[in-house]
């Protein structure tokens, strides 16, 4: 398998990750679930939560996903920027997503989207990481 064919698998297969932020200057991370879109990220979170307001200080996130059953025990390294998400279609298809993972009102999240500017591939076969800058498709 090509690189991007790596990638694409754990994309396609992982939606359970964690995202590392910087919160009260120092780094954290938490379990999230995640849809991809191509090499973008989306995941959803409560409007009032703490994880948010240290978002919007410091936007840079890193996201580990990967590591589990269908994936070949793959993993993916995401450096990205968080943004909001305004496209009310956008927001439509991604909250039938994710509906069944929080039980909040629409009104009570904000979804997120991830721009990744570097994918690290780490596989199962011992060789170093593979770094892989965008595009992806």
């Amino acid at each position: 398998m090509t690189v991007e064919e790596h990638i694409r698998l754990v994309l396609d297969r992982a939606s359970i990750g964690t995202l590392y932020i910087v919160q009260d200057d120092k780094p954290t991370g938490r379990y999230m679930t995640f849809k991809s879109d191509g090499a973008t990220l989306y995941t959803v979170t409560d409007k009032d939560s703490a994880k948010l307001m240290a978002i919007e200080k410091n936007p840079n996130v890193h996201i580990i996903l990967g590591y589990q059953p269908g994936t070949e025990y793959n993993y993916l390294e995401f450096e990205g920027k968080v943004t909001d998400v305004m496209d009310d279609q956008l927001r439509i298809k991604m909250r039938n997503f994710f509906r069944s993972v929080f039980q909040k009102e629409a009104a009570e999240v904000t979804l997120l989207k991830i721009e990744p500017s570097v994918i690290y591939l780490h596989t199962q076969d011992g060789s170093p990481a593979q770094k892989f800058v965008l595009p992806i498709q």
